[in-house]
């Protein structure tokens, strides 16, 4: 492994010294020194070959610094593009916490109980985390998008965690929509056939979008990855599957229609669930902390 790691090293060292060497400056300086040293070996002017030298000197020596500077710039942005590279997958890593405070206070909001005496002040404590959460992501966001000279795959990060987030939740809303149609069609069974056509209809429709959708997803997720942003790809990914954590169910002891947040596993409305009704009361955003 050390040996290939030396031989890349070597054809990296010789690939940016040939891009430097390429370079329009460098080639006019290096042909005209190579011209002047030809030309002053063949006469026996000694004056011009004095005044041959001296200029080959000069242009020797802007050469060497035009060379030595860009060498110096390609080696300074190799390791900057390497800290740009770990900066980034640090603001990830505090981006994709931050979205999980954001997501998880999201669901016990939806969990309170909202005849509770305290409601109203534990849901204002938790809108307030929600907003310090939205405010930090936007900063990190901004943060990541501040790299865009050194790394320019993070250029509109914004739109793209939009495009995928718009693209999850499109496939959320579908996946609950074909759920819908396969219980309206088993219902419409005992009424006619000519109702339970026009909903297979709309059902085989719907799957058709949902396809498309889930291939233009895989598409994003598959360019994204592929880039300096890859498993960013988690937080749109926690945005989208907020439509889907939160689906309306039946409690399984009173019957009564609910928001089911997917953290209570034992399927009962807030109401009927003893944990809710003293769920984190006197909380305080500060609480959070300790």
């Amino acid at each position: 492994m050390s040996e290939k790691n030396k031989e890349l090293g070597l054809k990296s060292k010789w690939s940016r010294f040939l891009n430097i060497v390429g370079d329009p400056w460098v080639l006019c300086l290096l042909i005209i020194t190579i011209v002047f040293i030809i030309y002053s070996s063949s006469t026996n002017n000694q004056e011009l070959i004095a005044i041959l030298t001296l200029i080959i000197t000069l242009i020797s020596g802007l050469l060497g610094g035009i060379i030595s500077s860009r060498w110096t710039q390609t080696s300074e942005l190799k390791v900057l593009v390497a800290r740009g590279n770990s900066a980034i997958r640090s603001l990830k890593l505090i981006l994709l916490n931050v979205n999980t405070i954001e997501k998880r206070t999201n669901d016990y909001i939806k969990n309170l109980d909202q005849e509770n005496i305290e409601y109203k002040l534990i849901s204002n404590n938790f809108q307030e985390v929600i907003e310090k959460c939205n405010i930090l992501e936007e900063e990190i966001v901004s943060s990541i998008e501040n790299w865009t000279d050194i790394i320019p795959e993070v250029a509109n990060v914004k739109t793209q965690i939009g495009l995928i987030s718009e693209m999850k939740n499109k496939e959320g809303i579908l996946s609950k929509d074909i759920e819908d149609l396969h219980k309206e069609i088993e219902s419409a069974k005992e009424e006619g056939s000519e109702e339970a056509n026009k909903l297979r209809e709309q059902l085989s429709s719907k799957s058709k979008q949902l396809e498309k959708t889930h291939a233009k997803l895989k598409d994003a997720e598959y360019k994204i990855n592929n880039t300096a942003l890859s498993g960013i790809t988690s937080y749109t990914g926690s945005l989208g599957s907020s439509f889907l954590s939160s689906q309306k169910t039946n409690c399984s002891k009173c019957g009564k229609e609910y928001l089911s947040a997917g953290y209570f596993m034992d399927d009962v409305c807030s109401q009927c669930n003893p944990k809710s009704k003293n769920f984190l009361v006197g909380f305080t955003p500060g609480s959070l902390e300790q």
